[in-house]
């Protein structure tokens, strides 16, 4: 018998998935991380739940609404609102790889975008957040022929993206859009903070990257700063059977700090690509 196996797939109208196990499951086996179809539910079940086991029963099953007509309003009283700012969801999706939040914001970007095409009745789905996700590429333009996304944490072996997508992405993101330095503050720090936390310590506070784990898939994408002030955008993919990725991938974004730093500095003259590199702490801002 081998470890047990959990994959995910989706089902044709990627609104729900299909999970297989296999394998033999043992006292130390698990816990798998894999997506949430519906958090909406996946709150609700296990709210009903909690209830329960401190003597409040709750009647029925948990239903899903996407509005609340006038009735129930009148009869319902909201005890407490919380909401997160975006930029801080962003931080532990992006720092921490929280794979529940990325989900969510994959369905509410899918949400967003539907209004925005007009339609009333939209709803946040993975479909739409893939749609979502593609207008915005397109809107910069990146070719987005290597892009599938059936999910929004990554946890899916259906999706599909391309080094070279993914490092116009960060070109863009760092010199073009309004909230780079937002974007670039989210991301996870060598050897300071997140999944990077105790990775390429050799260039600690340097890197600012976004980390990839999947069975028999190793990923690092982002950004290596150079203490004479160059930039560079990589991104590393391994598939298949093998060890030592993430080691090869650490030594290869130091063997791009070297050559960055073995080359004469170069003045940034991208003012916005400057305002986020003061913004982390990586320039110092002159007089």
């Amino acid at each position: 018998e081998h470890a047990p196996v959990l994959d995910k797939r989706p089902t044709p109208d990627r609104d729900r998935s299909v999970y297989t196990v296999r394998g033999g499951v043992t006292q130390t086996a698990g816990p798998y991380s894999r997506p949430v179809d519906d958090p909406r539910r996946f709150l609700g079940e296990p709210l009903k739940a909690h209830l329960a086991t401190h003597g409040i029963t709750v009647r029925g099953d948990v239903r899903l609404a996407d509005r609340i007509d006038a009735r129930t309003a009148q009869r319902s009283r909201v005890s407490a609102k919380h909401q997160t700012p975006l930029v801080d969801v962003l931080g532990r999706v992006n720092t921490n790889s929280q794979n529940m939040m990325a989900e969510a914001l994959a369905k509410l970007n899918g949400w967003a975008h539907e209004l925005h095409q007009g339609n009333d009745a939209a709803r946040g789905t993975w479909a739409g957040g893939h749609a979502a996700a593609v207008a915005f590429l397109q809107s910069q333009g990146i070719d987005t022929q290597a892009v599938v996304s059936a999910d929004g944490s990554g946890l899916s072996r259906e999706n599909r993206v391309s080094a070279a997508v993914l490092t116009q992405l960060l070109e863009t993101m760092l010199t073009e859009h309004e909230h780079g330095e937002h974007f670039l503050n989210s991301l996870a720090i060598s050897g300071t903070r997140g999944s990077l936390v105790r990775r390429l310590q050799s260039l600690t506070g340097r890197v600012y990257a976004k980390t990839g784990t999947i069975r028999r898939v190793s990923t690092l994408s982002g950004y290596v700063f150079a203490e004479n002030g160059q930039v560079a955008i990589f991104s590393i993919m391994h598939n298949g059977n093998g060890s030592g990725f993430r080691g090869q991938q650490d030594r290869a974004v130091e063997a791009i700090a070297a050559w960055l730093e073995a080359h004469p500095a170069v003045e940034i003259e991208d003012p916005e690509v400057v305002e986020a590199m003061e913004h982390v702490g990586l320039l110092t801002p002159t007089p």
